[in-house]
């Protein structure tokens, strides 16, 4: 039986790979505008770090977490989330604060394969940590909008916003949703019975029809915000509204991780499902805490870029052209020599490749198969004279060039 590849897992190739890399780059390139600075975590933890941090009913960590137990008897998990184990790095090297950071990279987590949804994902991700200021949250949001914008993509993408508020207000308010709930607790879903027991907030999120529908008449989080909650929140609004950034209040969005509190957003578009969120994030000033650190306000969001590259259909990207060597068997070691000295004196502007397999008619279809800009073929004649002749394979024009100006050439080209 053949070798096949997970399910939920992806292969990736050639163009989507330079998509990738170029949202990835563009992505780099906001942040560093905005202050951020990169940051890398390692992809495996301790089960622990996001038992503590993200909920043990939320859905990550009670269905959908990678862990098992190594040859030391530890257990590990592959990280789920970016958030819990930058935390655990940055307090961990007590680091000075206020810190702005930025990640990418892979994360795993065991979910039911659909378009934009696998079991191995990749995310851009990005931490404030240190603030407790409503304007963080708001810079935060603003930035991710412009990247959005960048990437051609505004136009199918809408920003909902809600607030959990403090500590206060979510106690509160999980008393009443609690009551709320238990008067129709007969016709929840079965996991949503258990979360009524363990924390009715994650009701909410549930995605089962018959969930949502009694959860459209819950009572109101607004209803149940202190003072400086409901301050909180204006003061986000009233700047993402200056910063014009347009948004949609929607009071039913809680995120699917316990860790949140005062601002939770998303960023969803129709283009991939029902809604589906492309970027998500908020406020979570408890979450240091949790860990056994002392206690750091923070604001973080995370993309998916996955799901960009689903949306993404007119992102220019400028491709490296490629010069395609086609040498005779005689001449094969000196074009071996020739794309060395193109690929050091051209700095990486051009890719050279060097096709020495099948005939000179079949490896110019190959050229052509690769959309090579430029074809040398390179044989007796060609060494002996000291000329070649580079074809422009766009315009089909032939010019004869000598090999000491060769480089100069391509450069001007």
């Amino acid at each position: 039986m053949a070798m096949r590849k997970v399910r939920g897992t992806k292969d990736i190739f050639f163009d989507k790979c330079r998509l990738r890399k170029e949202i990835i780059e563009r992505c780099w390139s906001v942040s560093e505008s905005y202050g951020f600075e990169p940051v890398e975590v390692p992809v495996l933890e301790y089960e622990d770090t996001y038992k503590r941090t993200l909920g043990e009913w939320s859905d990550i960590v009670s269905k959908e977490m990678y862990s098992f137990e190594d040859k030391g008897g530890e257990v590990l998990t592959l990280r789920p989330e970016f958030t819990a184990g930058i935390m655990r790095a940055v307090c961990s090297e007590d680091m000075r604060m206020p810190l702005r950071l930025f990640s990418h990279g892979p994360l795993f987590r065991y979910e039911r394969p659909q378009m934009g949804r696998q079991r191995q994902l990749y995310q851009m991700n990005w931490e404030h940590i240190g603030t407790s200021s409503s304007y963080a949250d708001a810079e935060l949001i603003c930035m991710i909008d412009n990247i959005l914008k960048i990437l051609n993509l505004d136009h199918a993408i809408k920003l909902k916003i809600n607030s959990l508020g403090c500590s206060e207000s979510r106690f509160r308010y999980k008393n009443a949703i609690s009551q709320y709930f238990e008067r129709f607790k007969d016709d929840l879903s079965e996991y949503s019975k258990v979360r009524l027991e363990k924390n009715p907030l994650r009701i909410l999120d549930s995605k089962d029809e018959k969930d949502i529908e009694i959860g459209r008449s819950a009572p109101s989080i607004s209803s149940y915000y202190t003072i400086s909650s409901k301050q909180f929140l204006e003061e986000l609004l009233s700047s993402l509204t200056k910063l014009g950034v347009k948004y949609e209040l929607d009071e039913t969005l809680v995120r699917g991780l316990d860790y949140y509190n005062h601002s939770v957003f998303e960023f969803v578009s129709d283009e991939i499902g029902a809604q589906a969120a492309v970027c998500g994030g908020g406020r979570y000033d408890g979450l240091s805490e949790n860990m056994g650190f002392s206690y750091r306000c923070s604001v973080g969001a995370a993309l998916g870029l996955d799901r960009i590259c689903l949306m993404i259909k007119n992102l220019y990207f400028k491709k490296t052209p490629i010069i395609f060597i086609i040498p005779t068997d005689s001449a094969t070691g000196y074009a071996l020599i020739l794309a060395d000295k193109l690929r050091r004196e051209l700095n990486s502007h051009y890719r050279i490749v060097v096709d020495v397999e099948g005939t000179v008619k079949r490896r110019m279809k190959n050229a052509d198969n690769c959309e090579a800009q430029y074809v040398i073929v390179l044989g007796d004649q060609e060494l002996a004279s000291n000329v070649v002749r580079v074809r422009d394979f766009v315009t089909g024009v032939e010019k004869e060039v000598t090999f000491d100006k060769l480089c100069e050439f391509f450069v001007e080209s």
